[in-house]
């Protein structure tokens, strides 16, 4: 479960931080 549980932040923070870094460029 805990190795589910870090892939899914790690997914979710792969995904988040590229776009709020492209908003914020914007």
């Amino acid at each position: 479960v805990a190795i589910l549980t870090m892939f899914t932040l790690i997914t979710l923070y792969s995904t988040i931080i590229p776009i709020s870094l492209y908003v914020s460029i914007e």
